[in-house]
């Protein structure tokens, strides 16, 4: 194992290789690495014991003109009244795989945790379909929730949005969208190990290029297939990538979390910088001697629990202004 890992992080990651054949999952072929990757989330919480104390419904809902319709997953703590809180939930996958089902377990905890409505929203994924598609369908997603939120029992003036990994890009590109087209608000826009800049794809020779769970390699694949051209080209597609957007003034406030050894971290924090240089309040949280994904990987782990409570907390004091 690498010198810079927290010990307590080991386990979980041999697990994992006795899984991949020893190496992260290559996404050269897409359709193996979504086979793949649904096979390990499903034998991942095959044993796991059932979360109870959450409603959950299912929504289909407008899509973007043209397009199919979005399906929402609703989660709602038993018992709860009046309108509440929310979090937008974007899943991650490298922008090129994932499905809803993935993060039904950490939608059921984080409802309860935060006393809060977790909407997860369904998107297409590329290559098939390639930026604007996956945050034009959020979108959708995230207007019909705030324009129908007494439906639902949520309050409006009080919705997160939330993205991991690959959904990190997407909701990153979601804040402009809903900024600039100024149909509703948000109040947050919390970012976990987001994948920010297309050109963390690229070989750089002045950091490490120890990355165990999502290389270079696999991160090229998944900017490839979403931006429809090669990634670190002079130009790409306003808003597709988070990092490369020049105006950042008058965004959702954000919270950023990411590991001191996952390949986003370097433009996560540069992310942070920018955001306070435009005048946008920033929280910022990076976890030492962590790879890409710890905190699903062990979550027992006491840097796990604490990016846990990190997170709760930033969303606690978002709902309560």
């Amino acid at each position: 194992m690498h010198d810079k890992l927290d010990p307590a992080l080991e386990a979980p990651l041999k697990q994992f290789y006795l899984f991949t054949g020893g190496k992260a999952i290559e996404m050269n072929d897409i359709s193996m690495a979504r086979r793949a990757w649904e096979r390990m989330a499903t034998e991942a919480r095959a044993d796991l014991p059932p979360i109870d104390g959450v409603i959950v419904e299912d929504r289909l809902v407008p899509g973007p003109a043209g397009a199919p319709e979005v399906r929402l997953r609703i989660y709602r703590p038993v018992g709860a009244t009046g309108m509440m809180p929310t979090v937008f939930w974007i899943r991650g996958g490298g922008l090129i795989m994932g499905w809803l089902e993935q993060d039904d377990r950490p939608s059921r905890l984080l409802s309860l945790a935060a006393n809060c409505v977790v909407v997860a929203v369904e998107y297409r994924w590329a290559p098939e379909h390639p930026f604007p598609a996956p945050v034009e369908d959020c979108y959708a997603g995230l207007k019909w929730l705030s324009n129908h939120a007494g439906d639902v029992g949520v309050d409006n003036s009080r919705i997160v949005i939330a993205g991991e990994s690959g959904g990190g890009a997407v909701c990153g590109s979601l804040a402009y969208f809903v900024r600039d087209r100024a149909e509703f608000g948000v109040i947050l826009q919390m970012l976990i190990c987001p994948q920010l800049d297309d050109r963390d794809a690229l070989p750089d020779p002045t950091c490490d290029q120890w990355f165990v769970t999502y290389p270079p390699r696999s991160c090229w694949v998944g900017w490839n297939a979403y931006l429809n051209q090669e990634p670190g080209a002079s130009e790409v597609p306003l808003y597709s990538v988070p990092a490369r957007v020049s105006d950042l003034r008058g965004l959702a406030p954000a919270c950023i979390l990411v590991s001191d050894l996952d390949i986003f971290c370097k433009a996560s924090v540069a992310y942070a910088g920018r955001l306070i240089e435009a005048n946008v309040p920033v929280e910022l949280h990076v976890y030492p001697r962590a790879y890409h994904g710890f905190q699903l990987f062990a979550p027992e782990s006491s840097v796990s629990k604490r990016y846990f409570s990190d997170r709760i907390y930033a969303l606690q004091r978002a709902f309560n202004g």
